[in-house]
C-alpha cells in the first residue's frame, strides 16, 4: 500500500511538472483546446496547426473518460483524428497513420463499401463519449464542432527533479529552449546597444537619417559584425554547457 503511493505521488509530481498555455486544459502530458463554432474536420485541423497542435487522438479508455468530461456540456459533437480514405477495403487510422486500437465506437464502422467508398471521419458525442463514423463531407461537413490537442510544455527549471525516462524525453526540448533563450536575449542587448549607440553619437544618427557621412557605414558595419559574432560564441557555449549537463547522464 506504501509502495503504491509513493508510485503515485511520483508520478503526480513529474506530471506536474508540465503545463499548459494559457486557455488549454491539461490530461497528464497533453494540452487540450474546444471551441464551440461549427466546422469541417479539414478546417478544425487548419486551426489546429495555428497553434501548433493537432486533431485529438484518443488511445485508452482513460483518455476518452477525460475528453469526454472536458466536452460533456457542450451538446453535439466534436471531430477525432481519425478517418478512413475513400478506397477500397480502407480502415480507420489516426492521423499520424497508426491503427486504432482502443475504441469506442456506438456501433461497430461498417465497410467502405457500404458507403460507396466514400471518406468518412470520426466524431465523439458530447452526451455519451460514444464514437460515431460521419461522411466527411456530408452538409459540408460543417455540423461538429472543433478541438486540439499538442504536449504538454515542459518546465526545464525541474529537470534535474525527473526519473530518468522523462528527462531522456525532454532533454533536447530543454536543450534547443536554452539555446533559443540565450540567443533571444543577447539579440535583444545587442539591438539595444546599437539604439543607444546612435542616440549618443551625432555622427551616426546624421548618417541614419540624413544618409551623409559614408565612412560611418564601415564602422556600424564593423560593429554589428562584432556583435553577431558575441551571439555565435554565446551559442558555442550554450551547447557545450548542455552538452556537459547530457553527460551527467551517462545512459542516456
Amino acid at each position: 500500500m506504501i509502495s503504491a503511493l509513493i508510485v503515485f505521488l511520483f508520478i503526480e509530481a513529474t506530471i506536474a511538472t508540465f503545463y499548459c498555455p494559457n486557455g488549454w486544459t491539461q490530461y497528464e502530458r497533453k494540452c487540450f483546446w474546444k471551441d464551440l463554432s461549427f466546422v469541417s474536420r479539414d478546417e478544425n485541423l487548419e486551426n489546429c496547426k495555428k497553434f501548433n497542435a493537432n486533431l485529438v487522438t484518443i488511445r485508452n479508455e482513460k483518455e476518452n473518460a477525460f475528453v469526454h468530461n472536458f466536452i460533456k456540456n457542450d451538446g453535439w459533437h466534436y471531430w477525432l483524428s481519425a478517418k478512413r480514405e475513400s478506397t477500397p477495403h480502407s480502415t480507420f487510422k489516426w492521423i499520424d497513420g497508426s491503427e486504432i486500437k482502443f475504441s469506442n465506437w456506438k456501433s461497430n464502422p461498417t465497410s467502405a463499401e457500404s458507403h460507396n467508398n466514400v471518406e468518412q471521419c470520426v466524431n465523439i458525442n458530447t452526451r455519451n463519449g460514444l464514437w460515431y463514423e460521419y461522411d466527411c463531407d456530408s452538409y459540408k461537413g460543417k455540423v461538429v464542432r472543433q478541438m486540439c490537442e499538442k504536449e504538454a510544455l515542459f518546465d526545464c527549471s525541474k529537470l534535474d527533479s525527473v526519473d530518468d525516462v522523462t528527462y531522456k524525453s525532454v532533454k533536447n526540448y530543454c536543450l534547443q529552449k536554452q539555446i533559443d533563450e540565450g540567443i533571444d536575449k543577447k539579440a535583444n542587448e545587442i539591438k539595444q546597444d546599437i539604439l543607444d549607440e546612435i542616440k549618443r553619437n551625432d555622427f551616426a544618427r546624421d548618417f541614419m537619417y540624413n544618409q551623409r557621412m559614408e565612412s560611418c557605414c564601415n564602422n556600424v558595419e564593423s560593429d554589428i559584425t562584432a556583435k553577431l559574432e558575441e551571439i555565435i560564441r554565446l551559442v558555442d557555449s550554450r551547447i557545450e554547457n548542455a552538452l556537459k549537463r547530457i553527460n551527467l547522464h551517462p545512459d542516456v
